[in-house]
């Protein structure tokens, strides 16, 4: 563009485009008086974006892959790190275990092979990211997992209720975070007679309820609790059902003036036949 005094001027037209999906802003320079651009700069100022990914996987009792994904650099050399604690440290380098990645480009997935866990523990961890802008990323939210257990089971409180042929039978999974469950029972614990299974359960006690016993009989029962990481049997426990015939009242009168629930009135053996009393 030319002025009235013949000299001619540069128009310059500067865009500033933010774009937060990456934590980075464009800016684009240019329009000479001539249409022709100078230059055309475009320039990625901002954060790194980093995340967990899906989460810990392949997990066991002392072995878990933490996952990670570095979405963007923010146009700028970045390094990356993961931290996992049995706390959650946030957004502190506080973590109780640290690993560094190094500089690593966009869109680059990120695993560490954590090792030495404790079973049946819960575990955090967040992964960081931080350029040559001097700008620090934190993944949006801390990942939690929790290691494989072995069970472990044992028969509660016992069998209690107890009547003529039915008992409720306990159990307690105290170990292995959860497990399969199923309770085995019968009067040979050689060859038990009948299986109840409870399907996964988490730490906690249990119990059912059986019936179709027999009145005075003894009977025995185990627990026994599988998962990933193995298998567990409870101790053996035994009951035995109330007996009709010991020290329980069976039949208890009938006489005519209707009092006939007395005790004095019960006796503890079956009548060998009818008595009819008529006044």
């Amino acid at each position: 563009m030319e002025n009235r005094s013949g000299i001619l001027l540069l128009c310059w037209t500067i865009v500033v485009i933010s774009s937060p999906a990456f934590g980075a802003t464009n800016i684009y320079v240019g329009g000479v008086a001539d249409g022709h651009d100078s230059f055309d700069c475009r320039v990625k100022v901002g954060y790194p974006v980093v995340n967990n990914a899906g989460g810990a996987t392949n997990v066991s009792e002392t072995n878990a892959w933490i996952n990670g994904y570095l979405v963007s650099t923010g146009m700028a050399e970045t390094s990356v790190l993961v931290g996992w604690d049995t706390t959650d440290k946030g957004t502190n380098l506080t973590w109780g275990n640290m690993h560094s990645f190094g500089l690593q480009p966009d869109g680059s997935p990120l695993t560490e092979n954590a090792t030495g866990l404790s079973a049946g523990t819960t575990y955090f961890y967040r992964f960081c990211a931080s350029n040559a802008l001097g700008h620090i990323s934190w993944a949006p939210s801390t990942a939690v997992f929790s290691t494989d257990a072995t069970p472990a089971i044992n028969t509660g409180s016992g069998a209690a209720p107890i009547s003529f042929t039915t008992a409720t039978l306990a159990g307690n999974l105290y170990a292995g975070i959860s497990a399969n469950i199923s309770m085995y029972w019968g009067q040979d614990t050689n060859n038990w007679s009948h299986t109840n299974h409870l399907g996964t359960r988490s730490e906690s006690t249990f119990a059912i309820r059986i019936t179709g016993l027999a009145d005075g009989n003894t009977y025995h029962y185990r627990a026994y609790a599988t998962n990933d990481s193995g298998e567990a049997w409870s101790d053996i426990a035994s009951f035995t059902t109330f007996s009709l015939f010991n020290g329980m009242p069976l039949f208890s009168g009938g006489i005519a003036d209707g009092f006939d629930q007395s005790l004095a009135c019960m006796v503890t053996e079956r009548p060998r036949g009818s008595v009819f009393m008529i006044h």
